[in-house]
């Protein structure tokens, strides 16, 4: 509410004649509060400084409570900009392990989902809502570029940044994991075939397969759909220490945003936390991951099913 005032002393208006005229000016008061919020929305403050500058003014006149639907509407607009919960941010090493189980039980396409999320940055919806169609594969271009891109429908900042915009993916094993799973669909079928429900059920199942936790009443806190983008914008930042270069990528408005999703630290302590079963399973898979890759890209070549690879590959996973 201070702020709110200092704010109009800047602009030479005089808050008392705006709220406490007879009858009150709630169009100037509505314009007033509206430029304020954007301002504070620019300086990067917290989104509970506009809500509670709104409160206090209702508070100071009752008479406005009812109008002021224009600067809560923006309040509401603000909130859909940022995210309502912090979640976990997906480690690598985790990435890796999932990765490897989905292969060992001949989920490619689970995997290569998770791969995507993951190395792109990209809101679980965007790839539920994809088709291969919407996906620029290397061999779909005769290998002339060395990353994926996945056009996005209906961004969800296209209102604020860029209308037309698109992920990006340049790790080379996670683009390989991307290929096997997509690269043979019809330019009309969807990446992912099923519900979301459904890929959030077989992410629980590997979960649980490596001990980690599955269930939100767990501790540490499971990891979900939504942890694949915060967990790639956290690896990315670690590797190239650019800010503007994983804003860019995670195609977030500003940076302010962007590090609501940057979780160093809860990333790096994460399999601290887990119990000591769900390190060695997370630690194994990751041994086991250079060999399972060699296999499952001869599985590929040579057009060996998928619901084939539990038999074939139980010798080298020791999945029981």
């Amino acid at each position: 509410y201070g702020n709110f005032l200092s704010w109009l002393e800047d602009k030479e208006v005089s808050f008392d004649d705006v709220l406490f005229s007879s009858p009150p000016d709630v169009d100037q008061l509505n314009s007033l509060l509206c430029d304020f919020g954007r301002w504070l929305f620019r300086e990067g403050k917290p989104y509970y400084h506009f809500s509670e500058t709104i409160n206090a003014i209702t508070c100071k006149r009752p008479l406005v409570r009812r109008s002021l639907q224009q600067s809560w509407d923006l309040a509401f607009m603000w909130g859909s900009h940022e995210p309502a919960e912090h979640h976990i941010a997906m480690p690598f090493q985790i990435l890796i392990a999932l990765i490897a189980g989905a292969w060992s039980w001949g989920w490619k396409r689970e995997a290569a989902c998770f791969a995507l999320a993951w190395g792109a940055l990209l809101r679980i919806g965007e790839i539920l809502a994809a088709k291969r169609e919407d996906l620029v594969l290397p061999s779909d271009i005769g290998n002339s570029v060395d990353f994926v891109l996945l056009r996005i429908k209906e961004p969800k900042t296209r209102y604020r940044a860029a209308r037309h915009q698109a992920g990006k993916l340049g790790q080379a094993d996670l683009i390989e994991v991307v290929r096997i799973g997509f690269a043979e669909l019809k330019p009309f079928e969807m990446l992912w075939n099923f519900s979301g429900s459904t890929l959030r059920s077989r992410l629980q199942k590997l979960l649980e397969k490596l001990d980690l936790p599955s269930k939100n009443h767990e501790r540490p806190r499971a990891l979900s759909l939504a942890s694949f983008r915060p967990g790639g914008a956290t690896h990315l930042m670690s590797v190239c220490e650019s800010a503007e270069l994983v804003r860019r990528r995670g195609r977030w408005a500003s940076f302010r945003v962007m590090e609501i999703y940057l979780q160093e630290v809860a990333a790096n302590t994460y399999l601290n936390a887990v119990a000591p079963s769900a390190r060695a399973k997370v630690f194994a898979g990751l041994d086991v991951f250079p060999m399972l890759f060699q296999q499952v890209r001869k599985f590929d070549a040579c057009k060996i099913p998928a619901a084939t690879w539990y038999f074939l590959l139980s010798h080298v996973t020791n999945d029981d």
